[in-house]
């Protein structure tokens, strides 16, 4: 998933059955950032702008008989330049989109 952000993304997940709530760690640049949990919702997202840098985000559903596996991801943020025009699909997709300026790119890899 690649997608066009200010410096805020949702986190999105699959709904997991008998979840009554999801724990996630989050780390920048390898060094733990954030770590949360959140209920009744399949997504989040942040109430303040998350700085440029690789992360890397965890997530497991939890409920008072026991906690879900982890899953994790990668992504990373970075704030192009204003000059120079960033293709939100870099990977030769035929896209017409671009990126100038306050813009983010978010590109999500999932290992």
């Amino acid at each position: 998933m690649s997608k066009l952000f200010r410096n805020v993304p949702v986190f999105e997940w699959t709904e997991e059955v008998n979840t009554e709530s999801y724990y996630i760690w989050l780390t920048l640049n390898g060094k733990h950032h954030l770590d949360f949990r959140v209920s009744d919702d399949t997504q989040w997202e942040p109430e303040d702008p998350l700085p440029d840098g690789e992360y890397r985000w965890w997530i497991r559903g939890e409920n008072p008989a026991a906690d879900g596996p982890w899953s994790d991801a990668t992504f990373s943020l970075s704030h192009p330049a204003e000059s120079s025009p960033i293709p939100l699909f870099p990977d030769g997709a035929d896209q017409s989109a671009w990126a100038r300026g306050d813009d983010f790119i978010i590109d999500h890899h999932v290992p």
